[in-house]
């Protein structure tokens, strides 16, 4: 699974608080954030495990539109949500 290329540039900004919330170098957090995405499903479990920040309806939102095949959806979806809580950590 690939991450949707209008999504490159989203993850490039959230990277450095991403790395501040999980206490990691910014090569770290940058591999961890691209395998979260590259699943969404699978990335917003782990990464809600974590932080607790996802809804129980963005959750399945997440799921339902990975498994109909909107990658892309799923993956806005599960930025959005990360962004709202991290934004502003750097």
């Amino acid at each position: 699974r690939q991450i949707g290329a209008p999504m490159i540039g989203d993850l490039a900004r959230l990277t450095a608080d991403f790395a501040r919330a999980m206490r990691q170098e910014t090569p770290e957090a940058a591999a961890a954030l691209t395998k979260a995405f590259a699943d969404p499903t699978a990335g917003a479990k782990a990464l809600e495990q974590q932080f607790g920040f996802l809804s129980a309806s963005q959750l399945r939102a997440i799921e339902q539109m990975q498994r109909s095949g909107n990658i892309l959806g799923a993956q806005k979806t599960l930025y959005e949500a990360l962004n709202e809580r991290l934004s502003g950590l750097a």
